[in-house]
């Protein structure tokens, strides 16, 4: 027998104590809200149990949920009044809201304006509309303690946003003739992060440099928040455009009732976005039908979509568990798989080997995430099933936008490895004498390696002979490193054993030289810019593969060294005032390596709602972290409590995110910044 203590959250009735029931640790929750219902005077119906975070069900019992003895179980009472209304959202009446909120006015917008609303989490402007202005009654009436509740122009059926003064801004409408731009002036422009040349989103660019021979713009574009601005060429010049301040209501003009939506990247490069026409790549993954939204079930490896109807055998109803995989990334219904992952048995010979596919995108700059500095790996193959290096076929993986990974194998390609920096060499087939040495020549010789790989080097300025150094080289396109053992003969910086990630470097400068033989080299000076220590000072962790199956593997334990927290990490967690007591049981953890420190440093920063690293946290007023869109989607679901101790959460949290947590937690976990 134990005892558990039922806490009424918000209800309508008044009790002064917790109501204490000496139960069984079988007994079921249908049973218990029987108790309640005995006691209470509260129907079943109405009841809504919650035990750390999460809402009891009736068919489970109290063991099911490791309810401890005088643990507290809180009950939540539905009434008439607490029950969802489904309510129309338009520009002339707004929506219902708690008694705390009432609708107001402000002095420059008005209900039905279009607006730019600004997407935090990439820096981005989208189109919107502005359905209702409201204001909580705590807080006085000014500009920027108003709450402006949007619709997106583009799909008016998704959730509306509710978002502060500073995150919108009239519509841009005014596009900017060439000759109006000049140096040093802030704009609206088109830009592709992954890929320049390619139609993308909108953002705030502030102008250096204007080359109207190529029609081109060189200068910063404008993230804001914790996001690092990014310097870069804008193509699309003649798609510029003015950004629209913010006037009073009683100052403006005649208003403009129509601005055509601006061009956005395809979400299907296959279909070109046409709904009429079938694709198995945005739609159905069997069928390709654009039909019945509402049937559409997405696998949680391969991310296509299939109807429920069309699957073999058919599902009559969406699957209540918060994983599903389709059949072909499944096959097997006793096989445990982890999001993210997909374990799949393949024979070679008499042996039996499990993969592990992840699902890490091929054309990725930067760390991946989850894996750290010093990692190891016995064999070539298991860096493409990391997704640390996707080509299989060559050292080198990169596309034309750039080079995202190199494998450091083969020593004549490196020269002068001081560990930080080094030399590595491109070879072509072509041959010259020195004589002939001109800067056309050394271009019509470059090989396709070399040029993706001059595509990292931030805006190189070309000198005599095809000679290129970076202006800043710290602003350049990232690169992933992994050295090989094989360099253990000219470099003291390899690895004794297999392949050791070292973190992201690079390109300072690169120019041609001709060898011995007359043949062509392209170098390139490659330097560390990872804020991980070097792994040749720290103990490397070792990729461990999967057992075969029958056989058993005898690890020795490893000695325990002390992990020593970076400068920068302790900056921020020292400016991380209110998670100082999680922060101080973390440091705790110090003595028993890095590893412990950071798996418990992920067991504290998880999000109770999506289980994983907080991304972009907002710290509640209890001491509780969770992440912006998380909070973002129980707004919009009507739940404006904690999801970890179900007290009151003001609506205006949403913009007060915990960069100095965000700051701590990109220095601990490669790759946190690229969720």
């Amino acid at each position: 027998m134990q005892s558990v203590r039922i806490r009424q959250v918000t209800v309508p009735l008044k009790i002064k104590s917790d109501v204490i029931f000496n139960i069984n640790h079988t007994l079921e929750i249908a049973a218990l809200q029987k108790l309640i219902k005995n006691e209470l005077q509260v129907d079943v119906a109405k009841q809504k149990l919650y035990y750390g975070g999460k809402q009891l069900i009736s068919d489970h019992s109290i063991a099911d949920y490791k309810i401890k003895n005088n643990d507290v179980i809180q009950l939540l009472v539905t009434t008439d009044n607490t029950e969802k209304k489904s309510t129309k959202i338009d520009s002339d009446d707004a929506s219902v809201r708690d008694s705390d909120v009432i609708n107001t006015t402000s002095k420059y917008y008005k209900i039905g304006d279009l607006v730019d609303v600004v997407y935090k989490e990439i820096g981005a402007w989208f189109e919107a509309k502005i359905v209702s202005i409201y204001t909580e009654v705590t807080t006085s009436t000014d500009e920027e303690d108003l709450l402006f509740q949007v619709v997106m122009d583009r799909d008016e059926q998704t959730a509306p946003l509710n978002v502060n003064f500073h995150d919108i801004r009239p519509r841009a409408k005014y596009l900017y003739q060439l000759s109006e731009l000049k140096p040093e002036m802030v704009v609206f422009v088109n830009y592709n992060i992954n890929k320049p040349r390619e139609t993308g989103y909108w953002y705030d660019f502030k102008i250096g440099e204007i080359n109207i021979k190529k029609c081109t713009l060189v200068g910063t574009l404008m993230l804001g928040g914790d996001l690092e601005d990014i310097n870069c060429t804008v193509k699309f010049a003649n798609e510029v455009m003015k950004i629209e301040k913010p006037t009073l209501i009683c100052e403006r003009g005649s208003e403009t009732k129509t601005i055509p939506l601006r061009k956005l990247p395809l979400y299907c490069k296959k279909c070109k976005d046409v709904s009429v026409k079938d694709c198995k790549e945005c739609s159905c993954n069997i069928c390709g039908k654009k039909n019945f939204i509402d049937k559409l079930i997405i696998c949680d490896e391969c991310e296509y979509t299939y109807h429920l109807f069309c699957l073999q055998p058919p599902l009559d109803d969406i699957p209540t568990d918060p994983e599903w995989y389709c059949p072909d990334c499944k096959n097997d219904e006793n096989e445990i798989v982890k999001p993210g992952e997909n374990l799949n048995k393949f024979h070679n010979g008499n042996e039996t080997k499990t993969q592990v596919r992840t699902c890490t995108p091929k054309n990725s700059f930067g760390p991946i995430l989850g894996i750290q500095v010093g990692t190891v790996w016995n064999d070539k193959s298991q860096i493409f099933e990391a997704g640390v290096h996707t080509n299989s076929a060559s050292n080198v993986c990169g596309a034309e936008e750039g080079v995202y990974s190199i494998v450091l194998e083969n020593p004549h390609e490196v020269l002068q490895d001081c560990g930080d920096e080094f030399y590595y060499n491109i070879f072509s087939r072509s041959t010259m004498k020195p004589r002939t040495i001109t800067t056309k020549v050394f271009i019509q010789h470059i090989t396709k390696m070399a040029k993706q790989l001059t595509s990292n080097c931030h805006n190189y300025k070309r000198e005599n002979c095809s000679f290129g150094k970076a202006d800043i080289w710290e602003r350049g396109k990232p690169i992933r490193i992994v050295r090989s053992d094989k360099l253990r003969n000219i470099s003291k910086f390899a690895p004794e054993n297999g392949f050791r990630y070292d973190g992201i470097y690079k390109v300072v400068e690169y120019f041609p030289h001709i060898d011995a033989t007359g043949c062509i080299v392209w170098r390139f000076l490659m330097k560390r810019d990872d804020p991980n220590p070097v792994p040749w000072k720290i103990t490397e962790h070792k990729f461990v593969p999967i057992s075969r199956i029958g056989e058993d593997h005898v690890r020795k334990k490893p000695k325990l060294e002390k992990f020593e927290i970076g400068e920068n990490v302790i900056k921020f967690i020292k400016a991380d005032v209110v998670n100082e007591k999680v922060w101080n049981e973390c440091v705790e953890i110090t003595e028993l390596g890095e590893e412990a420190f950071v798996k418990k440093v992920k067991e504290m920063f998880t999000c109770v709602c999506c289980h994983d690293i907080v991304h972009m946290p907002i710290t509640t007023h209890c001491k509780h972290n969770i992440c912006h869109e998380c909070l973002k989607k129980c707004f919009h679901s009507e739940i404006y409590y904690c999801p970890c101790c179900r007290l009151k959460v003001e609506k205006k949290l949403l913009s007060k995110v915990n960069h100095n947590l965000s700051g701590a937690l990109r220095l601990l976990f490669p790759g946190y910044r690229f969720f």
